[in-house]
């Protein structure tokens, strides 16, 4: 079924910013991909507000970029299996010659059917052509019908990782910046995230499930 494109560019002011960081991506053939580890990024993910809604058969995903520096476009992957992604979309920059210091909106419909799970996973690409990840966002609906929630972001003595709708255990790692899992747990609601034991770095929060798929990844900067 081909596919729709929506966008919606809404303009606001926001403040300073900080230079950008990229997150290496292990490409795979032709137009999947397999992420490595989420390290560093151009903007935190949740300062994107990112998310990913349902309505009918279709899903959409949204996210608002504060700033962008040298921004050539934004790749959109989609999964469903939380591993293996294919790329479903490019998304050219709105801002003028990849530049701006105020937000910008996008949003892009997928109108292929709604399956029980999907998993969408954002990047940019600059005009150098670095790639940075911003993790991975699942709609809630469906039957997998889960909504993860990681606040505050940045932390500073603790972060809750909230979950609603899941009907089962959920594995959580924390990774440090350089790969280490330094925190583990079984939940299937909310966690409680220790982040005052932990130095100040920009930490990785899986969640997978009982079949090792991918429900739920973010960033946590612990300041």
């Amino acid at each position: 079924m081909k596919k729709l494109f929506t966008f919606s560019l809404l303009i606001g002011l926001f403040g300073p910013f900080s230079e950008a960081k990229t997150s290496k991506i292990h490409s795979g053939v032709g137009n999947s991909a397999i992420f490595s580890p989420l390290i560093n990024t151009a903007i935190p993910p949740d300062n994107l507000n990112l998310r990913a809604t349902c309505a009918g058969d279709r899903y959409t995903i949204t996210w608002t970029t504060p700033f962008e520096t040298n921004n050539r476009r934004f790749l959109l992957y989609k999964s469903n299996n939380g591993m293996k992604f294919d790329l479903v979309a490019t998304i050219n920059s709105m801002a003028p010659a990849g530049n701006s210091d105020i937000a910008i909106s996008y949003s892009y419909t997928d109108n292929s059917i709604v399956a029980s799970s999907a998993y969408y996973r954002l990047a940019s690409e600059d005009r150098s052509g670095h790639i940075t990840d911003y993790g991975i966002v699942t709609p809630s609906c469906g039957s997998m019908g889960a909504a993860i929630s990681l606040l505050p972001n940045p932390a500073t003595t603790q972060s809750v990782l909230t979950m609603q709708g899941v009907r089962e255990l959920m594995d959580i790692k924390v990774h440090n910046s350089i790969g280490q899992i330094i925190y583990e747990n079984k939940s299937g609601g909310t966690v409680y995230l220790p982040a005052g034991k932990w130095a100040s770095d920009v930490y990785v929060i899986t969640v997978t499930n009982r079949r090792n798929e991918v429900v739920y990844q973010n960033r946590l900067v612990k300041q």
